[in-house]
């Protein structure tokens, strides 16, 4: 191996590593500290008013909710959800396995510690199923 080629494996090499302690040490700061995300409240009665244009019929226009009703809805519970399989192709006990488990929330809110743990949950939540 030619001196040149040594100077660059040796040069690429600690350029790379120092690429990644850089990378992982602000990736660790990102895990390690509090995040409290900024939930803006949107449902605003002025706003919502003006969704939609009225009816010709104004007894017949919809009216929508207001922001205090809006604010004192339960939270849904999103649901765990299991893989689905197409039929006769699922493993052996599957079925009977799935029909023995309870309930259980996909995500629990008080875990949710850094903005990484959000951005996972809304992927979760959020994400587009595969076709």
């Amino acid at each position: 191996m030619s001196l040149y080629r040594i100077k660059f494996v040796v040069v690429f090499t600690l350029l790379a590593g120092s690429v990644f302690v850089v990378l992982s040490q602000r990736k660790a700061h990102v895990i390690t500290s509090r995040f409290t995300p900024a939930i803006p409240r949107i449902w605003d009665d002025a706003e919502m008013s003006g969704l939609q244009l009225p009816l010709v019929d104004s007894n017949a226009s919809p009216k929508q909710i207001s922001s205090d009703y809006y604010y004192r809805i339960p939270v849904r519970t999103i649901y765990k959800n299991y893989a689905v399989y197409a039929p006769g192709k699922e493993p052996a006990g599957y079925l009977e396995w799935l029909k023995q488990q309870e309930p259980e929330s996909a995500l629990d809110v008080s875990a949710l510690k850094t903005e990484a743990d959000w951005i996972q949950a809304g992927e979760l939540v959020f994400a587009r199923s595969v076709a």
